[in-house]
């Protein structure tokens, strides 16, 4: 059984308490997807932070 953490709003209580522990992840690290389309692609963390404060 697996949870479908795309349900879970980031606007909730419950979204925001979930999402606290990705804070603490290292910037450095490449992460897996594990649902969803992308599934078995990588993920940068904070990557798309990275991109927020350059013009194109």
């Amino acid at each position: 059984m697996s949870i479908n953490f795309l349900g879970i709003s980031n606007q909730t209580i419950l979204g925001k308490i979930l999402r606290i522990p990705l804070q603490f992840i290292p910037v450095t690290t490449v992460m897996p997807i594990l649902q969803g389309k992308l599934k078995g692609k990588k993920w940068i963390v904070k990557s798309g932070k990275l991109f927020r404060n350059i013009e194109f």
